[in-house]
Protein backbone atom coordinates (compact mmCIF):
# COMPACT_ATOMS: atom_id res chain seq x y z
CA UNK A 1 0.00 0.00 0.00
CA UNK A 2 1.45 3.25 -1.25
CA UNK A 3 1.44 5.70 2.40
CA UNK A 4 2.01 8.79 0.05
CA UNK A 5 -0.03 10.88 -2.53
CA UNK A 6 1.06 13.11 -5.23
CA UNK A 7 -1.89 14.33 -7.33
CA UNK A 8 -1.96 14.95 -11.11
CA UNK A 9 -3.39 17.90 -11.31
CA UNK A 10 -1.03 20.96 -9.75
CA UNK A 11 -4.08 23.01 -8.72
CA UNK A 12 -5.46 19.69 -7.12
CA UNK A 13 -2.46 18.54 -4.77
CA UNK A 14 -1.64 22.71 -4.03
CA UNK A 15 -5.26 22.96 -2.45
CA UNK A 16 -5.11 19.41 -0.83
CA UNK A 17 -1.50 20.86 0.83
CA UNK A 18 -3.94 23.73 1.92
CA UNK A 19 -6.40 21.66 3.38
CA UNK A 20 -3.56 19.86 5.51
CA UNK A 21 -2.16 23.38 6.38
CA UNK A 22 -5.52 24.25 7.93
CA UNK A 23 -5.65 21.31 9.91
CA UNK A 24 -2.26 21.54 10.95
CA UNK A 25 -0.92 18.52 9.90
CA UNK A 26 1.85 20.40 7.71
CA UNK A 27 3.06 23.85 8.48
CA UNK A 28 3.47 26.83 6.70
CA UNK A 29 7.41 26.95 7.46
CA UNK A 30 7.11 23.60 5.65
CA UNK A 31 5.21 24.67 2.87
CA UNK A 32 7.63 27.93 2.17
CA UNK A 33 11.25 25.87 2.91
CA UNK A 34 13.46 25.91 -0.07
CA UNK A 35 11.23 29.25 -1.65
CA UNK A 36 14.12 31.86 -0.53
CA UNK A 37 16.26 30.24 -3.20
CA UNK A 38 14.03 30.60 -6.17
CA UNK A 39 15.34 33.25 -8.86
CA UNK A 40 13.84 34.99 -11.78
CA UNK A 41 10.65 37.40 -11.87
CA UNK A 42 7.52 36.96 -9.34
CA UNK A 43 5.64 34.64 -12.10
CA UNK A 44 8.42 32.86 -12.20
CA UNK A 45 9.77 32.13 -8.38
CA UNK A 46 5.57 31.16 -8.12
CA UNK A 47 5.55 28.82 -11.10
CA UNK A 48 8.66 27.03 -9.80
CA UNK A 49 7.59 27.04 -6.21
CA UNK A 50 4.07 25.19 -7.63
CA UNK A 51 6.05 23.27 -9.35
CA UNK A 52 8.36 22.14 -6.44
CA UNK A 53 5.07 21.82 -3.86
CA UNK A 54 3.48 19.62 -7.04
CA UNK A 55 6.56 17.28 -6.28
CA UNK A 56 5.89 16.77 -2.85
CA UNK A 57 4.17 13.55 -1.76
CA UNK A 58 1.76 14.25 0.55
CA UNK A 59 0.68 11.74 3.81
CA UNK A 60 -2.05 9.04 2.60
CA UNK A 61 -3.51 8.59 5.98
CA UNK A 62 -4.00 12.62 6.30
CA UNK A 63 -5.60 13.06 2.74
CA UNK A 64 -7.94 10.28 3.40
CA UNK A 65 -9.00 11.92 6.47
CA UNK A 66 -10.03 15.27 4.56
CA UNK A 67 -13.74 16.02 4.82
CA UNK A 68 -13.34 19.67 2.87
CA UNK A 69 -11.75 20.76 0.51
CA UNK A 70 -12.29 24.37 -1.51
CA UNK A 71 -9.94 26.25 -3.55
CA UNK A 72 -10.79 29.75 -2.32
CA UNK A 73 -8.43 32.58 -3.00
CA UNK A 74 -7.84 33.91 0.47
CA UNK A 75 -7.28 30.43 1.54
CA UNK A 76 -4.62 29.93 4.38
CA UNK A 77 -2.01 28.28 1.66
CA UNK A 78 -2.11 30.80 -1.27
CA UNK A 79 -1.69 33.60 1.29
CA UNK A 80 1.38 31.97 2.66
CA UNK A 81 3.14 30.95 -0.61
CA UNK A 82 2.42 34.58 -2.57
CA UNK A 83 3.62 36.07 0.80
CA UNK A 84 7.03 34.46 1.49
CA UNK A 85 7.66 34.98 -2.66
CA UNK A 86 6.17 38.58 -2.02
CA UNK A 87 4.33 38.41 -5.18
CA UNK A 88 0.61 38.66 -5.13
CA UNK A 89 -1.47 37.61 -8.01
CA UNK A 90 -4.39 38.94 -6.63
CA UNK A 91 -6.04 35.85 -7.67
CA UNK A 92 -6.00 36.45 -11.24
CA UNK A 93 -4.25 34.12 -12.74
CA UNK A 94 -4.29 30.79 -13.60
CA UNK A 95 -1.47 29.54 -11.60
CA UNK A 96 -3.83 27.65 -8.71
CA UNK A 97 -6.55 26.47 -10.98
CA UNK A 98 -7.75 22.71 -10.68
CA UNK A 99 -7.49 21.08 -14.43
CA UNK A 100 -8.59 17.59 -13.11
CA UNK A 101 -9.75 15.86 -10.44
CA UNK A 102 -7.85 12.71 -11.20
CA UNK A 103 -6.81 10.91 -7.69
CA UNK A 104 -10.03 12.34 -5.92
CA UNK A 105 -10.70 9.26 -4.71
CA UNK A 106 -7.05 9.56 -2.29
CA UNK A 107 -9.96 11.96 -0.25
CA UNK A 108 -11.99 9.01 1.04
CA UNK A 109 -13.92 11.06 4.00
CA UNK A 110 -14.61 14.14 1.44
CA UNK A 111 -17.92 15.22 2.38
CA UNK A 112 -17.89 18.68 1.10
CA UNK A 113 -16.15 19.79 -2.30
CA UNK A 114 -15.92 23.54 -3.64
CA UNK A 115 -14.61 24.48 -7.09
CA UNK A 116 -15.60 27.66 -6.37
CA UNK A 117 -12.55 30.73 -6.59
CA UNK A 118 -9.47 28.50 -8.02
CA UNK A 119 -11.48 26.22 -9.17
CA UNK A 120 -12.76 28.30 -12.56
CA UNK A 121 -10.79 27.08 -16.01
CA UNK A 122 -11.28 27.41 -19.81
CA UNK A 123 -11.28 24.01 -20.60
CA UNK A 124 -13.94 21.19 -19.85
CA UNK A 125 -13.71 19.44 -16.30
CA UNK A 126 -13.99 15.67 -16.17
CA UNK A 127 -16.41 14.92 -13.37
CA UNK A 128 -15.91 11.19 -13.55
CA UNK A 129 -13.05 11.07 -10.56
CA UNK A 130 -16.44 11.93 -8.32
CA UNK A 131 -17.44 8.29 -8.92
CA UNK A 132 -15.40 7.39 -5.89
CA UNK A 133 -16.65 9.90 -3.77
CA UNK A 134 -19.53 8.42 -1.75
CA UNK A 135 -19.49 10.47 0.99
CA UNK A 136 -19.53 13.88 -0.62
CA UNK A 137 -22.87 15.88 0.28
CA UNK A 138 -22.23 19.08 -0.52
CA UNK A 139 -20.72 19.91 -4.06
CA UNK A 140 -19.89 23.66 -6.06
CA UNK A 141 -18.87 23.13 -9.45
CA UNK A 142 -17.85 25.66 -12.00
CA UNK A 143 -17.25 26.61 -15.84
CA UNK A 144 -17.97 23.36 -18.53
CA UNK A 145 -18.08 20.19 -16.29
CA UNK A 146 -18.55 16.76 -18.57
CA UNK A 147 -19.70 13.18 -17.28
CA UNK A 148 -22.57 14.70 -14.96
CA UNK A 149 -24.35 11.78 -14.79
CA UNK A 150 -21.65 10.81 -11.97
CA UNK A 151 -23.12 13.27 -9.63
CA UNK A 152 -26.34 11.24 -10.08
CA UNK A 153 -24.29 8.40 -8.65
CA UNK A 154 -23.36 10.18 -5.77
CA UNK A 155 -25.77 8.35 -3.04
CA UNK A 156 -24.90 11.06 -0.36
CA UNK A 157 -25.29 14.03 -2.28
CA UNK A 158 -27.32 16.67 -0.66
CA UNK A 159 -26.47 20.28 -1.91
CA UNK A 160 -25.34 20.39 -5.79
CA UNK A 161 -24.69 24.53 -6.38
CA UNK A 162 -24.20 24.54 -10.74
CA UNK A 163 -25.35 28.53 -10.50
CA UNK A 164 -21.70 28.77 -12.77
CA UNK A 165 -21.27 25.28 -14.02
CA UNK A 166 -22.31 24.26 -17.25
CA UNK A 167 -23.11 20.24 -17.55
CA UNK A 168 -22.56 18.17 -20.23
CA UNK A 169 -26.03 16.70 -19.53
CA UNK A 170 -28.55 19.63 -18.18
CA UNK A 171 -31.20 17.54 -16.93
CA UNK A 172 -28.73 16.15 -14.41
CA UNK A 173 -30.24 19.01 -12.22
CA UNK A 174 -33.65 18.52 -12.02
CA UNK A 175 -33.30 14.55 -11.72
CA UNK A 176 -31.17 15.64 -8.30
CA UNK A 177 -33.89 17.39 -7.30
CA UNK A 178 -36.92 14.91 -7.76
CA UNK A 179 -34.81 13.09 -5.60
CA UNK A 180 -34.56 15.40 -2.56
CA UNK A 181 -31.34 17.18 -3.58
CA UNK A 182 -31.22 20.96 -3.03
CA UNK A 183 -29.98 22.56 -5.89
CA UNK A 184 -28.39 25.66 -7.14
CA UNK A 185 -28.67 26.55 -10.56
CA UNK A 186 -29.21 29.58 -12.95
Amino acid sequence: MNDQVIFPDRGLHVGVLGALLDRGLISRAEIVAGFDTLTGTGQQRLTAALDGLHARALPAGAVAAIERLDFDGGNSVYMAIEGELDYDTGGETDDHNVGSLAGLGALAALRDLSLEGHGYRTHVLDLAPLTGCSRISRLYLTGSCSSAQVLEALPNLRELNVRYARLDDPAVPERLRSRGVLVYAK
